[in-house]
């Protein structure tokens, strides 16, 4: 039931005989052909389908959140993440002052992570409550429906989000072909244009010589292995390679490794437009052994590419998580603690098909040790995602630091 059908008598009447309740969350933001109120919509539907029959009352959706990758988007409203805590702290007090004991926040946008860890610090100050946050949309039985119908499925996917709710696209495909057109007018200049034209022509060949397999000698590689050429990896990837760093791509979705093999990896969005050139393999056709990797893949994917990766990895390697959530642990526990290093990766990117990557907004990359210390080699690292285009000096667009990360989920001791 929806607490907006009801007046504050049939909630007190409610507390005396149960003290949970519902607040789903989500964002406004673009979500490309699809409505801007994806994540807002399907939050509160899953809510209160799950409270339905349980009599569990379901607040108003919290419909706004972090996302200023997708500010160049006309609609996306960003909060700050101090105004985002603030607001989840508020609401926290004023249920837990009604009454309310338990308490669910159902998330329907990854860019809310940092309420999760309020939510932790706020149950310490009160111990009597118990909060959890939840993300409906990667759950092991929704993942595994989504995967059912679309292996592939991202962000702004439409196959995933028609199966769990009808969300209204833009009214006219005209209105979509102008956004399009807004997103061009916003590109980077024409000399990165013509980088990208004369770099899709004059090294073609180059590519087509790697098609069946990419190896390298087995005392290791000085070239970059991106494990997961998807939204993350296929940007830093490209960034990389056009910066002069060797790159390896890998990724197990056959008709991505054939389109960039066969034309190259497009970057396309509002920040800038090019195509770019780099070996590009399924895990069965790699070999040799590298001494740095970048692991892309989605969260619930990280055990299985850990593994898969692990045989490849030369012996004085490391393997930095450059992936949306805390998977370091996870990681750790496969290729060892002392070969993991942690990041946060904070740019906005999207798959958009085969060979396609949206890169939709400019953020931050920062990665550290697990422990705390700073190394040569996560000093190496951020120098490496620092690169610049020698010819004109121009940030990439990946704006990395090096920091000291301490983060919760991967200190000894510490709760996942």
């Amino acid at each position: 039931m929806k607490i907006t059908e009801m007046n504050w008598m049939q909630v007190e009447r409610y507390l005396e005989r149960d003290d949970r309740a519902v607040v789903p969350i989500g964002s406004t933001e673009q979500h490309a052909g699809l409505s801007l109120g994806v994540d807002l919509i399907l939050s509160e539907r899953v809510s209160v389908e799950a409270a339905q029959p349980l009599g569990v009352p379901v607040f108003p959706t919290l419909n706004y959140g972090y996302t200023p990758y997708f500010t160049a988007y006309p609609g996306t409203i960003s909060l700050r993440i101090d105004t985002l805590i603030a607001i989840v702290r508020d609401v926290l007090d004023s249920l837990q002052r009604g009454g309310f004991r338990r308490i669910l926040f159902v998330n329907g946008h990854g860019g809310n992570a940092p309420a999760a860890s309020l939510i932790q610090e706020w149950m310490s100050d009160h111990p009597g409550a118990c909060v959890r946050f939840h993300n409906w949309y990667n759950a092991p039985k929704v993942w595994k429906k989504v995967q059912e119908i679309d292996p592939v499925a991202g962000h702004a996917r439409q196959k995933a989000d028609d199966r769990y709710g009808a969300v209204p696209a833009p009214r006219s495909e005209a209105g979509a072909r102008d956004a399009r057109r807004r997103q061009l007018r916003r590109a980077v200049p024409a000399l990165g244009r013509r980088d990208a034209r004369a770099v899709e022509g004059g090294r073609r060949r180059d590519a087509r010589g790697d098609r069946r397999t990419v190896g390298v000698t087995a005392g290791g590689s000085d070239a970059v292995l991106i494990w997961g050429a998807g939204a993350v990896g296929g940007t830093i990837g490209a960034c990389l390679a056009r910066a002069g760093h060797p790159v390896v791509l890998v990724d197990v979705a056959a008709d991505h490794v054939g389109a960039i093999d066969e034309r190259g990896l497009a970057i396309e969005g509002p920040i800038e437009a090019f195509t770019q050139r780099a070996p590009c393999v399924t895990p069965d056709r790699l070999q040799g052994h590298y001494r740095r990797a970048l692991l892309c893949v989605k969260a619930q994917d990280t055990a299985a590419a850990a593994a898969a990766l692990r045989p490849f990895l030369a012996d004085d390697g490391h393997v930095v998580s450059a992936q949306n959530g805390l998977n370091e642990r996870v990681i750790a526990d496969i290729v060892g603690r002392g070969r993991t290093i942690g990041a946060f990766v904070n740019f906005g990117a999207d798959y958009l098909g085969p060979g396609r990557i949206l890169y939709g907004g400019r953020g931050a990359v920062v990665i550290g040790e697990l422990d705390g210390r700073m190394t040569p080699r996560a000093a190496r690292d951020a120098a490496r995602l620092r690169a610049r285009r020698d010819r004109d000096r121009q940030h990439l667009g990946l704006s990395v630091g090096q920091a000291r990360l301490r983060r919760a989920a991967v200190r000894d001791g510490a709760d996942p």
